[in-house]
């Protein structure tokens, strides 16, 4: 049962929420130590630490909340007093650090120039595993 502010009691109601959130997100990643192994001229493998972390990490949006009346299993007339709106509007800077150790493989010019990989990334907090694809110039 739910009270109402007027002093109302429904017994059978059904909520539908939505929400309504966007996200903005800079996020950098330092890799203090790495160990590389060129195979060849076009391969190689490696094996390092990584920290990630958030420069600037913005949510906003709404949150919904809907009630309807609900009778013999069919959703029934909406009850305008308990339906609220809720507005998020939060940041914060420098957060949600991550420590983790990596393994990757390097395909294109080993010293010099443009090569892709594929980064297996294990962190220490959650998420624990991540697989990250990238594209790099050496210079």
């Amino acid at each position: 049962p739910i009270d109402s502010a007027n002093g109302v009691k429904y017994d059978n109601t059904l909520l539908e929420s939505e929400i309504d959130l966007a996200y903005q997100k800079l996020n950098i990643d330092v890799v203090p130590i790495s160990f590389r192994y060129n195979f060849n001229g076009v391969i190689a493998a490696g094996v390092g630490t990584q920290i990630s972390f958030d420069i600037s990490n913005k949510q906003t949006g709404t949150i919904s909340s809907n009630y309807f009346s609900f009778v013999n299993g069919r959703k029934g007339d909406p009850i305008e007093e308990l339906n609220s709106v809720e507005k998020v509007d939060t940041s914060g800077a420098f957060s949600d650090i991550k420590y983790g150790v990596f393994s990757d493989i390097t395909i294109g010019a080993s010293r010099i120039g443009p090569s892709v990989g594929a980064r297996y990334i294990y962190n220490f907090n959650e998420p624990h595993s991540q697989i990250h694809l990238y594209a790099i110039w050496k210079f």
